[in-house]
């Protein structure tokens, strides 16, 4: 018998060790520490002291004369430091970033008009009022009577199954013959319908995407056109006992 399997044999027959729970008479000492929750609460103290001492070392070879100008502007609250946000922005600054934002979101907008016209083209359908229309082929017949008599599979001369299919629908000639084979198969038609029915979603969520952006666009328009309202007054005194506020004039395109 090798060292190794005599080793093996050892370690199937020793036993387990098992740390014990805290006994009913100390219950009220609380939660008995096992092992693994000392190696979890010592990792935690040493990352604590590592952090600690690098801190020291870092106050220690600080830089008396160091400057920067958020010394000035920062503030300490509840001892953590914080930036005070305000606008220093002017109204024509704020005008001309509206502006940027109308014409990004309409840049975007063009880029999800033109991925959708292109996922149209490719899936042959075009989308009209949230819905697909029907597939429409008009056939004129000489009199009533032949159009109630009207046979489809008879005219297009192809099997009944086959008339919802608009493409690939051969006739009755072909279907008998012997050397007539599906060229595709049956896995093929799943991943065309698989890629089909993946184009269609992702039709559908750039769709609802480009109305999200178009009434971004239109709030975007009017935020930039009520900023023009927000100039004071001028006053111009007429005589002692009233006076009249004449107010700029725009012309919003």
């Amino acid at each position: 018998m090798s060292a190794t399997a005599f080793k093996n044999a050892a370690k199937s027959r020793r036993r387990t060790h098992r740390e014990r729970h805290q006994p009913h008479y100390r219950r009220k000492l609380g939660f008995l520490e096992k092992h693994k929750d000392y190696v979890a609460r010592a990792r935690d103290y040493h990352r604590k002291e590592t952090q600690l001492r690098t801190l020291r070392e870092k106050a220690r070879n600080r830089n008396p004369d160091e400057f920067y100008y958020k010394m000035i502007s920062s503030q300490l609250k509840d001892g953590k430091h914080f930036q005070p946000t305000s606008n220093q922005f002017t109204n024509e600054e704020l005008k001309v970033l509206k502006t940027q934002d109308v014409s990004y979101t309409t840049l975007r907008r063009s880029q999800e008009s033109k991925k959708i016209e292109r996922l149209q083209s490719s899936l042959h359908l075009l989308i009209e009022h949230g819905g697909s229309p029907p597939n429409k082929h008009t056939i004129f017949v000489d009199s009533k009577q032949d159009m109630e008599e009207f046979d489809a599979a008879r005219h297009f001369d192809t099997a009944p199954e086959l008339l919802p299919r608009a493409y690939n629908r051969p006739r009755l000639k072909t279907l008998r013959s012997k050397a007539f084979v599906n060229p595709v198969d049956e896995h093929a038609i799943e991943r065309a319908e698989q890629a089909k029915s993946t184009g269609y979603e992702e039709l559908s969520q750039r769709l609802n995407r480009e109305t999200k952006l178009a009434r971004i666009m239109q709030e975007q328009e009017m935020q930039k056109h009520l900023m023009v309202s927000q100039t004071k007054p001028q006053v111009q005194i007429v005589n002692l006992l009233e006076e009249i506020s004449i107010w700029p004039q725009y012309f919003l395109p």
